[in-house]
């Protein structure tokens, strides 16, 4: 048996009555089982006492169980009537005698206390089942019939062979095989076990029934039943550890399940770890005692709580994880341990949390003779991880190009995220209760009045932009609803933490320009100002926080569009003082210039977007041929990167977005497909449209493009 001094302290109690298997139940099943097991030792013949004539030939039984059939057929269970049995071969008459409804078989398989009926219903077999199992245990607490003295460290019991072997393989073994010393010994000693936790056992032999006082007790219980081979027992025992696990002893109970090799019992604790990782944290030092691997698994698969803010998630497994490394620091293997570090996302919990939680669990460590410091109780590798960590938090420009930039927020669920109606280029993943991204609330915000009908009333024009990179959003430029000019200010939004900052402002104030990112660099070029229509263009570089001026467009446009395909930007048409514009050009950062892309569009456009479409093709839809009043363009157009040249691809469907001068968005949906909405600031009354590879068509969606303007949904696309 295994060593139990280590069990918790500190598990809560839990009362029988909340716990135990309802006691008829239960009483029921094991008389089922144990006279099952009864009658296939009668069978062969196994420790059976008695033997009776028979009309071919005689039958081997068992005393006790013959003694418990006649006494259950007179309804007599006192210690008198046992007294006045005659002796065992006159119990049953012989087997031709059809008056006597007394045999062997009906001692093992009865039916009920009279002649067996033709049809017994389950009921009443199991009910006269469960009342020759009390008067066996009765003939055990009366010393009637006993074969054997069972002697602990401060104790003896007397029992029968047969019941204690139909129970446990291990006395099984014992009183059967030959070879084994106890198998003709009137006495056996047990180790390792004392008498009251021993009758406890040996009283659910007999009844089937036991009780669960806590989770120390029933431990114990478990790892004498493992030890002893008793089935039913180990099976009862997993049954109300299963139903009551709880953090404070989950631990625990992983490593003693598969100390004991308790398969199924292992799984649940781990599927209950993975479901509840964020409650783990209250099981303080005892993490330490699960192994690397299954602790590794269990926090790779962790399940983010629906609702749970990503922050006290995040903060409970570094919590968790800190506890486990300071057990287990010294393990030899450093890549499991790397691996485990890399579950935690330290980018997403602030450095003053960081720096407490280490606190904490360093001050949770009894034994801390190597030093206050978190090398000394955690290791030299999470020392590591937390010195880049709080670096990380103290360079926050530069974040989006460090490598801890790629931990994003637990699960697969992408959002299409806008801004004042206008959409990011790409999904990124944002938290669930994330309250400052559907309308800007940077700090220069000025309060957003409600109309009439209650809707929020958008603080910007839709004339900025918002871009991605590495997981954040850039919110660049545009004019001011209730504010004079053009914007010079760039805003960052960190998705993850749902949390601005403000970022170096541009150069220029400009509106309606195009923005692009290249090689982590973001690009913005044309657009207009106060002073007229813009060529200068500029360069953000996030590990400075400053904007450069790069090559001006050969010519001054705005309501461009832009498209990045393997670090080269892409511009197309767009607007200048007087007319659209066909060409398409592209941005040569190795010499800071601009080139032609290919030959001219087939239609001249500006409000119009790009994006990359089937077979590696860029497209362009939507737009109008002239700034002023201009007629709607409702040819689509595609690009070849190879062969540089536009063709025709189709018209799009002329619905409500298209049927004035308004700026789109544009994204790939969840199948793949191009998906256009309007940018708008009130999000409503506008639909979106779709277009469809197999079918070579564009249809209008059902879902109108107020959820993706004013709050964060995913794309659903019919």
């Amino acid at each position: 048996m295994h060593d139990l001094t280590t069990t918790t302290t500190s598990a809560p109690s839990m009362t029988d009555e909340n716990n135990n298997m309802n006691s008829n139940t239960a009483k029921s099943k094991h008389a089922v089982y144990l006279f099952e097991e009864l009658k296939k030792f009668q069978k062969v013949g196994i420790l059976c006492d008695v033997k009776l004539p028979a009309k071919f030939e005689s039958v081997m039984a068992h005393k006790v169980v013959l003694l418990s059939a006649r006494s259950n057929s007179v309804e007599s269970s006192s210690s008198s009537d046992y007294e006045s049995l005659p002796d065992s071969k006159d119990l049953f008459s012989k087997e031709d005698d059809q008056s006597d409804v007394f045999t062997v078989e009906h001692a093992y398989s009865p039916c009920s206390t009279t002649a067996p009926s033709p049809t017994p219903t389950v009921d009443q077999h199991d009910s006269t089942l469960q009342r020759q199992l009390d008067i066996i245990n009765n003939l055990r607490l009366n010393h009637e019939c006993c074969d054997v003295r069972l002697v602990t460290d401060d104790d003896y019991c007397d029992a029968h062979r047969v019941v204690l072997a139909a129970c446990s393989d291990y006395f099984r073994a014992m009183f059967i095989t030959s070879r084994m010393m106890e198998n003709d010994l009137t006495t056996v000693k047990l180790q390792g076990i004392t008498g009251q936790c021993f009758r406890k056992i040996l009283g659910f032999m007999y009844t089937g029934e036991i009780s669960f006082s806590n989770f120390e007790d029933t431990v114990k219980l478990l790892d004498i039943s493992v030890y002893y081979q008793i089935t039913p027992l180990v099976e009862r025992c997993v049954s109300y550890l299963e139903t009551n696990i709880v953090p404070e002893t989950i631990c625990y109970l992983t490593w003693i399940s598969k100390e004991l090799a308790l398969q199924d019992l292992t799984d649940t604790c781990l599927s209950y770890i993975t479901n509840h990782f964020s409650e783990l944290s209250s099981a303080g030092c005892e993490i330490g005692i699960l192994d690397a691997a299954d602790f590794l698994s269990c926090l790779t698969f962790a399940v983010f709580p629906q609702g749970t803010d990503a922050l006290a998630f995040e903060t409970s497994v570094l919590t968790s994880v800190l506890h486990w490394f300071a057990e287990n620091h010294a393990i030899s293997s450093s890549s499991i341990q790397q691996d485990i570090l890399n579950q935690v996302r330290l980018s997403l919990i602030p450095s003053s949390v960081i720096t407490e939680c280490c606190d904490m669990v360093m001050k949770s460590v009894p034994d801390r003779t190597g030093g206050y410091n978190i090398s000394a109780v955690f290791g030299s590798l999470v020392h590591s991880y937390i010195s880049d960590a709080l670096q990380y938090h103290e360079k926050l420009f530069s974040q989006p190009l460090m490598s801890m930039a790629k931990h994003q927020l637990r699960g697969d669920n992408y959002s299409i995220v806008s801004i004042d109606g206008v959409m990011a280029d790409k999904r990124v993943k944002v938290q669930e209760s994330a309250k400052n991204i559907s309308l800007y609330s940077g700090p220069d915000a000025v309060h957003v009045p409600e109309c009439h009908d209650g809707k929020l009333r958008a603080i910007r024009d839709p004339y900025h932009n918002v871009i991605e990179m590495n997981g954040f959003l850039y919110l660049i430029g545009g004019t001011r609803k209730f504010c004079a000019g053009f914007s010079t200010n760039v805003m960052r939004y960190d998705p993850r933490l749902d949390s601005w900052l403000q970022v170096a402002d541009m150069n220029v104030p400009r509106g309606d320009f195009a923005v692009g990112v290249v090689n982590d660099r973001i690009i913005v070029a044309g657009g207009r100002s106060r002073r007229g229509y813009l060529s200068s263009c500029e360069m953000y570089d996030p590990s400075t926080n400053t904007w450069t001026m790069i090559a001006k467009l050969p010519s001054a446009r705005y309501m461009a569009a832009t498209c990045t395909v393997k670090d080269t930007l892409y511009l197309s048409g767009g607007f200048d003082e007087h007319e659209a514009i066909d060409t398409i050009i592209k941005y040569n950062c190795e010499l800071n210039k601009w080139e032609r892309a290919g030959t001219p569009m087939l239609n001249e456009r500006g409000y119009h977007v790009m994006i990359p479409g089937p077979n590696n093709k860029l497209w362009v839809v939507g737009g109008v041929d002239h700034p002023f009043s201009g007629r709607n363009v409702w040819d689509v157009e595609s690009f070849d990167l190879v062969k540089k040249r536009w063709m025709y691809v189709g018209q799009v469907l002329a619905v409500k977005p298209f049927l004035s001068t308004v700026r789109l968005n544009s994204f790939l949906n969840d199948t793949g497909n191009i998906t256009v909405c309007p940018v708008t600031m009130s999000g409503a009354g506008h639909v979106m449209v779709e277009y469809q590879p197999a079918r070579n068509m564009w249809f209008e969606m059902k879902e109108n493009a107020r959820s993706l303007a004013l709050s964060l949904e995913q794309d659903n696309s019919d």
